[in-house]
């Protein structure tokens, strides 16, 4: 207690928010699952208040006993349950949809500063308020995109990151400068070097995302400052030098005094990192001594910019699209295809003799980690011999293109031709003839192989048991059966004896669509320069394995969720590239070696999972509320006293699961989340059908007014012109009969 507390630690900051990222955070997630767990009295567990003598209700809702929330957990309240707690209605029809268009999904992102005490590089002091001021100004709420559309497609459910800046504790500068002095080398570091200090930091702090900010001194040599950057391998010979880092856990840091840095596209393209792209502490305070005012507000406002540009992309990746429902069980086929594109059926053979270059331990065990903790994922693969499968050579076929350029050297003219697969070709085709595909597998005796993954239990972590996964589905006699109450993901990995490399598009190894994967390899193919280059230096292509381009295919596939470096931009309504966040563990983009999923893209997957679940429900409900307005009338005005008490009672019940289904979101509760969302079906199906029995209620009307006067005819005179209308009409026709018959029978005219 005699110690005198750091700078991060003196109380409560004038916003009102606790100073200390732990204490902050630990703080607003309690108040936030506070908020959500009393909002509605009537449940929790049983107990007496002092002032309510009669107790509590017991809780109805039962995501541990039920987390498929297959019980109506609704139909248990007893009466006076019901107009205690869930029969308030002092709400509009428009009050009801402002409370639908305030569904938001947030997230607290923990930025914490090392080294800006005047303890790193030029002796920089940035203050916090000034950043939590820019960052604060960037936190809008924007829709949830939905980027494989033409135009994008947006959700319902809005995301929104709430941020909170620190300073870290003066210990944590030196440790990353002392470990930086200890590695530093020939200009690179391997990444390992800080991550693990700023690992321990984080595992410290509260749950919650963190992004950390580094400013550590340079080391001289003489009188010159000695440059670094980071690489993933320090004994790697080709590997990219960058400046930030996404971890496994939910933390991401980037070095502001790394550098230089030169990584993109290398002839064209956007999303390239250099200097003038970072904000940079020497640009600022070179040679001025102490910071100016001026300065340090440059600083602080880019600084800003690159916070929030990078917690965009990494805890708000866009989705592809909507993945389906998570349902109790996932399986995942792998087809194994090898196809002669030319280098002669010998050449196939040998290739298919030396296996499809996957690692399906390590492909399981990410996939796993992506799911909700209620799903059973399986994989299993299908390797099909050499020549036992037509229908996806003719796919290869149909997909295999070419484009061509020319240059002009002396005088003379050079066409160079290129090939490359049509992704949208070949997963058409793929689709199209899988049926097909696996029908001529089976014919031509194709083995199917189910994985456990690496280190399986007796009952893994998804809860399978080892019976179940030593017996693959592929093959089965009941497989259609199964496959009808299952999610079915279905990958290829082409292996393609072809002289040239074979790209998708000519730059992607993978190509995905809705619950379909392809990769494609080349073992026998050397490296080949890719389109991309790292500090001048072209990054070369090679394909032998197809674990990491499998796994982001299946990513896409599976769960919707694409490359966390691109961002979905809301004013051009298109994709934008960061290549800043394409390094760490990611299976997507050339700047990365990694088989590994970082924290982005686990949340982002079963994020996938829970908006899936959302939206509809929330189309459905706005569809609901909007039942009679083209008849001019409001729902509260169409029901009948008895179904509107109905009605009440389930709306009130079903914006408290929506609330609490975001609320676990936010505090990565996804099993919670899952239950939540998942349960709203009951109060959807109890909601319409009372909005269908009250359409018996709507009486039609039909009032016509003159142009000149405004006295209006009411039905009642709209009818009785229309029966003396018909009774003319009648006598008429009665006449005509007549007629008719006094001339008696005869031929028929012919028409």
């Amino acid at each position: 207690n005699s110690m005198a507390p750091s700078r991060s630690d003196r109380g409560l900051r004038s916003r009102g928010r606790l100073a200390t990222p732990r204490g902050w955070l630990l703080a607003r997630g309690w108040l936030i699952a506070c908020a959500a767990l009393h909002t509605v009295r009537g449940l929790g567990s049983e107990s007496t208040a002092p002032s309510e003598p009669a107790p509590r209700p017991l809780a109805v809702l039962d995501p541990i006993g039920d987390p498929w929330a297959r019980d109506d957990a609704f139909l248990r309240l007893s009466e006076a349950q019901l107009a205690a707690s869930w029969s308030a209605d002092d709400a509009s029809l428009a009050s009801k949809l402002e409370a639908l268009a305030a569904v938001e999904h947030q997230s607290f992102v923990d930025v914490r500063l090392v080294c800006f005490d005047g303890d790193g590089r030029e002796g920089v002091q940035l203050a916090d308020a000034e950043l939590s001021r820019h960052l604060d100004a960037m936190s809008v709420g924007e829709r949830v995109p939905l980027t494989a559309y033409t135009p994008a497609r947006t959700l319902h459910v809005s995301r929104r990151l709430l941020f909170h800046v620190s300073h870290t504790r003066p210990q944590l500068c030196a440790r990353v400068t002392e470990a930086l002095r200890k590695a530093q080398g020939e200009g690179s570091v391997a990444v390992v070097t800080v991550d693990v200090v700023l690992a321990a930091d984080h595992a410290a702090s509260a749950e919650a995302y963190t992004l950390y900010v580094l400013n550590p001194a340079l080391l001289t040599l003489g009188e010159e400052e000695r440059l670094y950057a980071y690489t993933e391998d320090q004994n790697a010979e080709h590997g990219c030098e960058f400046p930030a880092w996404v971890s496994r856990e939910r933390y991401a840091w980037l070095d502001l005094s790394a550098g230089p840095i030169s990584m993109g596209p290398s002839i064209s393209g956007s999303g390239a990192v250099f200097e003038e792209s970072l904000p940079r502490v020497l640009s600022r305070h070179a040679g001025v001594g102490r910071a100016t005012e001026r300065a340090r507000s440059e600083l602080a406002m880019e600084i800003a910019a690159t916070v929030a540009s990078g917690a965009a992309h990494l805890l708000a990746p866009p989705l592809e699209r909507l993945p389906p429902c998570a349902r109790p069980r996932t399986v995942v086929r792998i087809f194994e295809l090898f196809v002669d594109g030319g280098g002669g059926a010998r050449a196939t053979l040998e290739l298919a003799s030396a296996g499809a270059g996957v690692d399906y331990d390590g492909l399981v065990g990410e996939l796993r980690a992506a799911s909700l903790p209620t799903e059973k994922l399986s994989v299993e693969s299908v390797t099909v011999p050499a020549g036992g499968c037509p229908a996806c050579e003719a796919a290869y076929a149909y997909a295999l293109d070419a484009r061509s350029s020319s240059t002009v050297t002396d005088g003379v003219t050079v066409v160079r031709t290129s090939p490359f697969l049509n992704s949208k070709t070949m997963l058409h085709w793929l689709a199209k003839l899988g049926p097909e595909i696996s029908r001529q597998a089976l014919a031509s005796g194709a083995v199917a192989k189910a994985h456990a993954g690496k280190g399986s239990r007796k009952t893994d972590e998804a809860g399978f048991k080892n019976s179940e996964l030593k017996e693959p589905l592929f093959g089965a006699a009941n497989a259609a059966a199964v496959e009808a109450e299952v999610n079915l993901v279905v990958g290829f990995v082409v292996t393609v004896a072809h002289p040239r490399l074979l790209l998708f598009d000519s730059a992607h190894q993978s190509a995905a669509s809705d619950g379909l994967a392809v990769a494609i390899r080349q073992p026998d193919l050397p490296p080949a320069q890719g389109d991309h280059q790292c500090a001048g230096r072209s990054l070369s292509v090679s394909s032998p394995d197809c674990t990491r381009p499998l796994l982001g295919a299946l990513l896409r596939a599976a769960w919707g969720v694409g490359p966390s470096h691109v961002q979905f931009d809301a004013q051009t309504s298109t994709p934008k590239p960061n290549y800043l966040w394409a390094t760490g563990l990611t299976p997507f983009g050339p700047f990365s070696t990694s088989r590994k999923l970082s924290f982005s893209y686990l949340d982002a997957a079963r994020n996938a999972r829970l908006y899936a679940l959302l939206e509809p429900a929330l189309q459905q409900v706005h569809v609901l509320l909007g039942t009679f307005v083209p008849f001019g009338r409001q729902l509260d005005d169409v029901l009948s006293p008895r179904e509107h008490r109905a009605f009440v009672r389930r709306w009130n019940f079903f914006l408290h699961k929506l609330k609490r289904a975001t609320t676990y979101m936010s505090l990565h509760n996804f099993e919670q989340a899952h239950y939540y969302a998942l349960s709203l079906a009951h109060e959807l199906v109890a909601m319409s059908s009372i909005v269908e029995s009250a359409r018996f209620n709507l009486v039609t009307s039909l009032h016509c007014s003159s142009p000149g006067s405004a006295t209006s005819w009411s039905l009642a005179a709209m009818s009785a012109v229309g029966l003396s209308a018909t009774m003319l009409i009648g006598t008429v026709l009665l006449v005509v009969l007549n007629a008719a018959g006094k001339r008696g029978p005869g031929k028929p005219k012919a028409y």
